[in-house]
């Protein structure tokens, strides 16, 4: 009875092993300079993942882009040249001019690396940075 009890109750676990649970709880604060470009890279996730990204920038505006890791280096390219990225880079993308904190919900393909850009703007700050995924 007791070997029952210990299947039941470790079979979960063990579903979430084998099928790579892939949930993301990504919280971190940085202290970034003006102009400044700082990326925050994931592993690809085994099947399509949903994702909240929020940001919280304390004294400066802040904007935030999701892209593949594929396309990353073209947009870092772009952003250190002082112009927004082509679109289609770009799996979501948010920001304000303002110190004002926001979200925004992306959904990731399958099997596809993904980092976030925090790009800050002409004032430094710091940045709390969070990132749910399921």
């Amino acid at each position: 009875m007791r070997s029952r009890v210990v299947v039941v109750l470790l079979l979960p676990l063990l579903v979430c092993l084998a099928t790579g649970c892939q949930r993301v709880r990504f919280t971190k604060s940085y202290k970034m300079e003006s102009q400044e470009v700082r990326e925050v890279g994931f592993d690809p996730p085994a099947y399509a993942q949903r994702l909240t990204v929020t940001v919280e920038p304390a004294s400066a505006g802040v904007k935030t882009y999701l892209v593949k890791q594929a396309d990353e280096a073209n947009v870092k390219e772009a952003l250190s040249a002082e112009k927004e990225p082509a679109e289609n880079l770009l799996i979501a993308w948010r920001g304000s001019d303002k110190a004002e904190a926001y979200s925004f919900e992306a959904t990731i393909p399958a099997k596809t690396g993904y980092t976030v850009l925090l790009k800050t703007g002409a004032k430094p700050t710091e940045v709390k940075l969070t990132i749910v995924g399921k």
